[in-house]
């Protein structure tokens, strides 16, 4: 197996580890009683399988890693979001809007 597939196997294999975590302690609350630990912790195993994927994702895959740290300033490159051309075309713009009556 390369290196790729294994990569996507292991990003797909965390995820679901995490909701199958998530699923596991919620299962477990609705049939026997639960001390205050185990719903906090629930709560927060919740927590973790709903924001985990984009740590995994960032943690497994290049081209994420290295947007976000372009995003965040830490590499350089060219800048995510609005590119160069569009900046130009809008600095062209008019600044002033003129009314138009209609009849």
């Amino acid at each position: 197996m390369t290196i790729a597939p294994l990569k996507i196997f292991l990003q797909a294999a965390f995820i679901c580890l995490l909701n199958a975590i998530t699923g596991l302690v919620y299962l477990y609350m609705q049939f026997f009683d639960s001390p205050e630990w185990i719903i906090v912790g629930a709560a927060i195993t919740w927590q973790g399988s709903n924001g985990g994927p984009a740590f995994v994702y960032i943690l497994f895959n290049r081209t994420m890693q290295r947007n976000v740290f372009r995003m965040l300033g830490i590499k350089k490159g060219p800048r995510v979001g609005v590119s160069s051309t569009v900046q130009k075309d809008m600095s062209r713009a008019p600044t002033s809007v003129i009314p138009i009556s209609v009849r």
